[in-house]
């Protein structure tokens, strides 16, 4: 018999090892679960395992967002990961802890649960595909600015949180999938030591920020369209191009002389609505119907390790 219940801090190591058995003896999954503890919003209640005979035979970590859609805020919790021993896979304990976290997230308010994951398995769970994707604008030499204000540039600085939460206010708020940043350190750091975070200064100013490498960061963010185009100048001096991850509604890609990113939901990019919301609904049936593009989801820094 299959039994559900939230983890305690002795199951770890035993949710530590199902997850890298059930990807393939990697560990990625095992610390993101570890990263992902961290937030600010993580509850523990979403964190789920499946127990058999006393043993801890799957994981599931529904972690809760504030995202955007229709430009009104949602909550909702992401499905990642889900890890089961390999010994218990196809015998109902994916569907189980699944079943058990909808319920509690619903208990708790939350209107959808979304992922990334089997187009062909997920759906049988009430997940419709195909709601989100990516989106990137690739700039090279000839769209330098020559006369631009003077960059500098630093590391990130502890002082700089609420700065850097506004610039995604301003970036961000019309994006469709849009995960609001928690306003701590934790959102803004990169566990992957080869994902510099990297701070934009005019006149001593915060302009703008990215996390990861400069020539194709995972964030860019800047506060007006004057700003994106200096900090696009200033990057295209030391690469022979930059390719953003900016949206079409993305303050920062409307400031820049480029066609529309051609976007396409994926189908592993799924949601379920959990409980009826206005916003959420007027979203899919606008996709549905081709009226309103996909969003796309910036994941926070846990993920950069993956």
């Amino acid at each position: 018999m299959i039994n559900i219940r939230s983890e305690k801090p002795s199951d770890y190591s035993a949710i530590t090892d199902v997850h890298i058995r059930a990807f393939g003896y990697r560990s990625e999954e095992a610390t993101i679960v570890s990263l992902l503890r961290q937030r600010q919003a993580y509850d523990v209640d979403l964190s789920l395992i499946a127990t058999q005979g006393g043993q801890i035979i799957g994981h599931a970590l529904f972690m809760p967002y504030i995202m955007t859609f229709m430009h009104a805020p949602v909550e909702g919790v992401c499905l990642a990961p889900i890890g089961i021993h390999p010994d218990f896979q196809r015998q109902g304990v994916g569907g189980a802890l699944m079943d058990a976290g909808h319920r509690i997230a619903k208990s708790k308010g939350y209107s959808v649960a979304f992922l990334l994951g089997h187009s062909a398995y997920y759906p049988r769970f009430g997940y419709q595909t195909k709601v989100y994707g990516s989106s990137t604008v690739t700039l090279n030499r000839e769209h330098l600015i020559v006369t631009t204000p003077t960059i500098e540039t630093r590391s990130l600085q502890p002082d700089d949180v609420e700065s850097l939460y506004q610039l995604w206010l301003y970036d961000e708020q019309n994006v469709d999938f849009a995960l609001r940043p928690e306003q701590n350190l934790n959102a803004w750091l990169s566990p992957n030591p080869t994902f510099p975070e990297t701070v934009y200064l005019i006149n001593g100013q915060i302009v703008g920020y990215t996390r990861g490498k400069l020539e194709s960061p995972r964030m860019f963010l800047a506060n007006s369209p004057e700003n994106t185009r200096a900090i696009v100048s200033h990057l295209l001096k030391s690469n022979p191009s930059v390719t953003l991850p900016l949206h079409p509604a993305s303050q920062s890609r409307l400031s820049l002389p480029l066609a529309p990113p051609d976007i396409q939901g994926w189908d592993v990019a799924m949601i379920k609505i959990l409980s009826e919301n206005a916003a959420v609904r007027q979203y899919l049936d606008a996709i549905a119907t081709g009226q309103h593009i996909v969003g796309r989801p910036i994941w926070p820094p846990a993920f950069d390790i993956a």
